[in-house]
């Protein structure tokens, strides 16, 4: 019958525990990766209005939306004023903000904007009263005029600086405003006031754009990676920008 001595059993024991030892260390370098390949935190991109009601009015918002699902990538819409967007995009606090004026890009070297999504678009300036097409050109020269423009709308921040424009932290408080006679006239885009005017108010368009630019998805820096991923589906995929509904126009 065949039998162990003692120093049989300790070389046993040894290879034992060194198998042992060794399925340990291998399980746990196996959760370490698990725990390693946690889906990262989505995307916060900021919007003026409700994720429902922007989706209603904008299609090229819906083309985002459809974009990073597609690229699968996790975004979260937080509706924030405009200026506060803007200072938490710069920070990095926030990953993106929709819609924007490419403008804002060029301007800060902290923000990107997509290459191939960027939507020609107009900002009007509005009245709730039929209005000789004259003083619509003349609104932005005359200083007793009152003229309401929601505060983060930089290209007009920075271009009409000596003009008499009232400042409104949401497009709510503007809208607010406009229809107790607070301001006699708005600076906004087609899109934006499309909801209000949906929900009876009747606004008059003027004939000639006060800026025109092109509206996109802006990044901060640190997601470059997020831009190029974006601009290369849009742009192998030939989504084109939509047209925004027009609104009545001032004759």
């Amino acid at each position: 019958m065949f039998s162990m001595g003692w120093q049989d059993i300790s070389c046993l024991k040894v290879k034992w525990l060194i198998l042992l030892l060794g399925g340990i260390l291998f399980t746990h370098s196996i959760l370490s990766l698990v725990e390693a390949e946690e889906p990262a935190p989505a995307l916060i991109v900021s919007i003026p209005f409700a994720e429902e009601q922007l989706a209603a009015n904008d299609p090229n918002f819906v083309a985002l939306k459809l974009a990073f699902k597609r690229l699968f990538i996790d975004v979260d819409f937080v509706v924030l004023p405009g200026a506060r967007s803007l200072k938490m995009l710069k920070k990095g606090k926030i990953a993106g903000n929709y819609p924007r004026f490419s403008e804002i890009a060029d301007a800060n070297n902290t923000i990107i904007k997509l290459n191939y999504f960027n939507a020609h678009h107009e900002m009007y300036a509005f009245s709730l009263d039929k209005t000789k097409q004259g003083k619509f050109f003349n609104i932005l020269n005359e200083q007793s005029t009152s003229i309401g423009v929601v505060r983060g709308v930089k290209v007009i921040e920075d271009k009409y600086i000596d003009v008499n424009i009232h400042w409104f932290t949401h497009i709510d408080h503007l809208i607010g405003a406009f229809k107790i006679g607070r301001v006699k006239y708005i600076l906004e885009r087609e899109d934006v006031v499309l909801p209000y005017e949906k929900k009876g108010l009747v606004f008059y368009r003027s004939k000639n754009a006060v800026f025109i630019g092109k509206l996109t998805l802006v990044l901060h820096e640190s997601y470059r990676d997020i831009a190029v991923q974006l601009d290369n589906y849009f742009n192998a995929n030939h989504v084109e920008p939509q047209p925004i509904k027009a609104l009545p126009v001032e004759g």
